[in-house]
């Protein structure tokens, strides 16, 4: 056979080993995938069939809950217990009752020696259960079999009256073949059908023995199990159990066999077919060039072209080495060029980065009106999932919150309007109305046509509220050095007057009247120094001396440094930490943030109230962020835009200087410090600090 198989031509030998390999891979395959399918197929069907036995047992409880809901709502009834309502009345109400559910046999009330009092519908037999039904406690009893064959199920609670006095009971008498109907419209398949078990012994019902095949009258079955969990702790137990004859739930599995016999069939004709294509294609190029070449060889005196080779490839390579010298001249040329793409695609990998981390939204839009690329800051304003971004253009109708961008955006790229801070609101269905304010610039060729359009947009509030920042910042640092001048100017005459204080007070007497009133200029001296002494904190920050420090160390040391406020105050804390919190910062000052903050909030908290503290890391953001949430007061709306300013404050102990200090601390950490008023109670105080090359 291998011989014969050398002697044939390249095309015969390549459709010979295509053939094989498909062969062998079909193999492979069917029987891998035979084998799993009918493994997925099985577990499939036990499944449907575990949840449908599982539905219909979950069915049951609830139906048995509804009755224990159901004898909770009459026993608070008034009717059953105010003296002045009339036999007849409560008689009449346990009717219309029973008529509205139409699942009791009876219901009746007990006195406090269980003798019934009053009743609707045929009492069963109740002396056993005479101290249990007027008793002070709820009770569902076991499934009682009567003598007509019947299972009864009894529903029975206290009644209590208005003086909060125990009168009696109430009951309910359930028939247990009300479930039935439950049961029989279980439905599966044609021959499929479920039946509800009770066994009188306590078994575990919790485990699911899975699917087991059963024999009844001939017919093969496969059945499953699901516990009734409702009977426990009493002794009757229950599971509903669902059948289903094995030849109709296995149908889907010969059809599967039928089905995959022939699809391999199809599969290796193709490839067979492809196998011949293929093997011509590649053999006819080969004699071609192997005819050139010899054309090429002709004239050339160092081989001899009278010793062929029979194989082709032979050939073939014998031909090539005339050109080898070349073909190397040539692979030189190639990787310069490759290492030149190479170096390009680098660049745009990093254009790339650099798109998608400019925190301006951007969009490009082509000739066409399709837009192009989206950055993830223009995904954020505009409120667009990742689904929302494939094939999105300007004519898009299917997002109809951006119809007025979108149309804007079409005016500006076919009839060359130029936007310049143009503002226009989309819908969302949390925040209502958004502005965002857009810049539109056209590109052409040079020619003048169109060739598409970039769109640079940002978040009105979200700009308002940067611009204010920076406001607010300038505004401090000039406050600063303002305030640095006249602390000092204060500084020197202070230190004069402590300094004649001391020295009078020293000549006076303990019990002197001046002495007294000396020691209390000097005391007041000692606050104002005290004063000027944060005053100068504020005006002039110390410089920055940062350290890699965990930020949860750092909380857990401040919240220990404060923990006699949180006791005494009787205020709790809870801080939920994340991972990857070590960052460069400068411990003391952000220590001070911190507890300049947590007694803020301690203040504003009432006896019992907690004070949530949490951190968070966006890596793709560059951004850590720390939440502090009290359960106060909140902030009044007339105060948010003076609680940053110096000196402001509501309190008679305050300095005033407190979130002024703080916020100039995250600011000098490159951070941002915010205050939220918008929850139902409480405040919640935003830290954001960048992670590396600054906050996005």
């Amino acid at each position: 056979m291998l011989k014969k198989m050398r002697n044939t031509s390249l095309q015969v030998k390549i459709t010979f080993i295509f053939v094989t390999m498909t062969l062998f891979i079909l193999t492979i395959l069917g029987v891998t995938f035979y084998s799993n399918t009918i493994d997925t197929l099985k577990e499939s069907k036990e499944k449907e069939m575990t949840t449908i036995a599982i539905e219909t047992a979950n069915k049951i409880e609830r139906f048995l809950f509804e009755r224990s809901a159901d004898i909770k709502v009459l026993s608070e009834s008034k009717i059953l217990t105010m003296t002045e309502v009339q036999d007849r009345t409560r008689h009449n109400f346990l009717m219309n009752v029973m008529g509205a559910y139409q699942t009791y046999d009876s219901i009746f009330v007990v006195d406090l020696e269980g003798n019934v009092i009053l009743s609707t519908g045929k009492v069963p037999e109740i002396k056993k259960m005479r101290e249990i039904f007027a008793g002070t406690k709820a009770y569902i009893s076991d499934i009682f079999e009567q003598s007509n064959g019947e299972n009864l199920i009894f529903f029975s609670r206290p009644l209590i009256n208005e003086a909060g006095i125990h009168v009696g009971g109430v009951v309910e008498v359930m028939n247990f073949n009300s479930i039935k109907e439950i049961v029989e419209n279980v439905s599966i398949g044609e021959t499929g059908y479920a039946q509800l078990k009770i066994t009188e012994f306590i078994t575990d019902m919790g485990q699911n023995e899975g699917m087991i095949e059963i024999i009844d009258d001939g017919i093969h079955y496969i059945s499953v199990k699901a516990p009734v969990q409702v009977f426990q702790p009493h002794k009757a137990q229950g599971h509903v159990q669902v059948f289903q004859a094995e030849e109709e739930a296995y149908r889907v599995i010969d059809d599967f066999i039928k089905y995959l016999l022939l699809v391999l069939f199809v599969i290796f004709i193709l490839f067979t077919f492809l196998s011949i294509v293929i093997s011509r294609l590649i053999t006819e190029p080969i004699r071609n060039l192997m005819d050139k070449m010899n054309q090429l060889m002709k004239d050339n005196k160092r081989y001899n072209m009278k010793n062929q080779a029979k194989d082709e490839i032979e050939n073939l390579t014998f031909s090539f080495d005339i050109l080898f010298e070349q073909l190397n001249f040539m692979m030189q040329m190639v990787l310069e060029k490759t290492g030149q793409a190479a170096y390009m695609d680098e660049i745009n990998e990093h254009i790339k980065e650099i798109f998608e981390s400019i925190p301006n939204g951007i969009l490009t839009i082509d000739a066409k009106g399709d837009i192009t690329s989206i950055n993830q800051s223009a995904a954020q304003i505009l409120k667009l999932s990742d689904e929302n971004q494939k094939h999105l253009s300007i004519y898009d109708t299917k997002v109809q919150r951006l119809r007025d961008f979108l149309k804007a955006l079409e005016n500006s790229l076919f009839n060359d309007i130029k936007y310049r801070g143009e503002i226009c609101y989309i819908s969302d269905k949390q925040e209502g109305l958004i502005p965002i304010i857009f810049n539109t610039l056209r590109q052409t060729d040079q020619n003048g046509a169109l060739i598409g359009m970039t769109v640079i947009m940002n978040d009105l509030e979200e700009k308002k509220r940067f611009q204010e920042r920076i406001f607010k910042a300038k505004r401090l640092s000039e406050l600063g050095e303002l305030s640095a001048g006249v602390a000092h100017e204060i500084r020197n005459p202070l230190a004069s007057i402590k300094g004649y204080a001391q020295l009078v007070r020293m000549e006076l007497n303990e019990n002197d009247q001046s002495y007294k009133d000396l020691s209390i200029v000097l005391n007041e001296v000692e606050r104002l120094d005290r004063i000027i002494e944060r005053f100068m904190a504020f005006a002039r920050p110390s410089q920055l001396v940062k350290t890699w420090f965990s930020m949860g160390d750092l909380i857990d040391e401040t919240i220990k440094l404060i923990g006699n406020e949180f006791v005494k105050n009787q205020v709790s804390v809870r801080f939920i930490r994340c991972k990857n919190d070590r960052m460069m910062i400068d411990y003391e000052q952000m220590k001070q943030v911190l507890i300049n903050i947590l007694i803020n909030g301690i203040q504003a908290s009432s006896r019992g109230d907690e004070i949530l503290v949490k951190t968070s890391c966006f890596e793709e953001k560059h951004l850590f962020l720390i939440e502090i949430i009290d359960q106060g007061d909140g902030i009044k709306e007339e105060m948010m835009d003076k609680i940053f300013t110096p000196f402001y404050t509501t309190r008679e102990k305050g300095s005033g200087l407190g979130l002024s200090i703080s916020t100039r601390i995250v600011e000098n950490h490159k951070g941002i410090l915010e205050i939220d008023n918008s929850l139902d109670k409480g405040t919640r105080v935003l830290i954001k600090l960048p992670m590396k090359g600054g906050l996005k």
